[in-house]
């Protein structure tokens, strides 16, 4: 059989009870069983007190130590009215010796057992300090984690207010950014602007320097074309006037030689 369930000529609890021991036992699933139920403490608290051995964390040390019986092979009964029925006395006389020849052994035998009571209550007393000192340094650990959870928490707190903070920095920076260059955009296009207006009046400007410089050029030249003719003018008319000159001078002789000539043919007449 692989389970109690196959086993149908079981009648009482107990027996099968009985029956799922002897086949976790020879199945070697005795401590795979027991860690199941340990690891599912919450069914256990139906049957078990909060401060039984199956409740504590001694049982995961009792689950570890029965690991041990996988190196046994067992091949118990199955028989249902076996396992229903009570267990019966065993009767082990047979396999004891004489009351008498136990006696002369038997103040040494408890000797040996006082040693052992003796070495084991040091142990004992030893292993309650050590469990003392690792109650403590537990209740230490976890003050110590508590601590550091709180710790962990604040400073996730704070990692996610300094988070939240950044990202309305970077939000109000962003619009900010957003209207600068929007502002710039604007800016620019009027520079631009006026930059093509300054352009063109600067082309107009130069258009007109041209003109007035070829005017300039013009009038220069006029200039001296007149201050040539002027001087040639001034030349004809010094000319002119030294010609009226000697005219003036032939017409005063002409007339001081006609008023000769008329006194003459007077005196003559006379």
């Amino acid at each position: 059989a692989t389970s109690v369930r196959n086993l149908p000529e079981l009648k009482t609890a107990v027996g099968r009870g009985r029956a799922w021991l002897y086949l976790a036992l020879m199945q070697k699933k005795l401590a795979d069983y027991l860690k199941v139920l340990i690891d599912n403490k919450h069914l256990l608290s139906e049957f078990y007190e909060p401060e039984a051995l199956m409740m504590e964390e001694e049982g995961m040390v009792i689950v570890g130590l029965l690991v041990g019986l996988s190196v046994l092979d067992a091949n118990l009964c199955l028989k249902g009215e076996d396992l229903d029925s009570q267990v019966g006395v065993i009767d082990f006389s047979l396999y004891l010796k004489d009351v008498q020849d136990l006696d002369g052994g038997k103040d040494c035998t408890v000797g040996d057992l006082q040693t052992k009571i003796d070495g084991l209550e040091k142990t004992n007393s030893k292993l309650q300090e050590e469990l003392s000192a690792a109650t403590d340094r537990i209740c230490s650990l976890q003050e110590e984690q508590q601590q550091l959870r709180e710790q962990n928490e604040l400073i996730r707190e704070r990692s996610e207010k300094s988070v939240e903070i950044t990202k309305q920095d970077t939000k109000v920076e962003l619009e900010t950014y957003k209207q600068t260059r929007q502002g710039l955009d604007e800016m620019y296009s009027d520079v631009w602007k006026q930059l093509k207006e300054e352009k063109k009046v600067r082309l107009e400007l130069e258009k007109e320097l041209e003109l007035q410089i070829g005017m300039k050029t013009e009038m220069e030249i006029a200039m001296k074309l007149l201050e040539k003719d002027t001087h040639e003018k001034q030349d004809t008319l010094v000319a002119l006037r030294q010609q009226l000159e000697e005219v003036k001078a032939i017409n005063l002789q002409m007339f001081h030689k006609a008023q000769n000539a008329e006194s003459s043919l007077q005196q003559k007449n006379e």
